[in-house]
């Protein structure tokens, strides 16, 4: 092309431009920039949902503490369950007036809603409450309970829960 041939797009008037075809190449169609804007404002709408979704563990203030989580038999399975737990102390003595003691079920994938649950003490360092699994599929379990000297005892427990047959 020589220094003088004419482009594509030649001037015409200060600023203006003649097509003599395409779009230039570095151009964006119209419904181009749109999907891209509706898409850009979703992303921004929802990004606060997706972050808080699933919030990082808190740390445990008793490491020397004990839970076990025990389910009653028969309960991995989809539907209303009990949960056990006994919390015991580092000399392995029982821990009662824990309160409040509550336990959340996650599942491992994101967009459900968590299962709460308050349990209560019933003596020598055991505490109960009713749960219910909602979905099958794997699920975490944190309990946390407030011990009668302030510090809060953190535990997670994994479980995988089978459909109803």
């Amino acid at each position: 092309m020589s220094l003088f041939a004419k482009s594509k797009w030649q001037r015409r008037g200060p600023g203006a431009r003649e097509c003599r075809g395409d779009r230039p190449p570095h151009s964006v169609p119209h419904n181009e920039v749109g999907k891209r804007g509706i898409l850009f404002l979703l992303v921004l709408l929802l990004l606060p949902f997706l972050l808080s979704c699933r919030q990082p563990p808190a740390a445990d203030e008793a490491p020397d503490a004990q839970i076990v989580l025990a389910p009653g038999p028969d309960s991995l399975v989809v539907g209303r369950i009990t949960f056990d737990l006994t919390l015991w102390d580092a000399e392995g003595q029982p821990i009662d007036g824990a309160d409040p003691v509550t336990l959340r079920g996650d599942m491992n994938h994101a967009g459900m809603r968590p299962v709460l649950a308050r349990a209560t003490g019933t003596g020598d360092g055991q505490y109960t409450t009713d749960f219910e699994w909602t979905m099958a599929g794997d699920w975490m379990v944190t309990v946390e309970a407030t011990l009668p000297d302030g510090r809060v005892k953190r535990a997670t427990f994994p479980f995988t829960v089978a459909a109803v047959e």
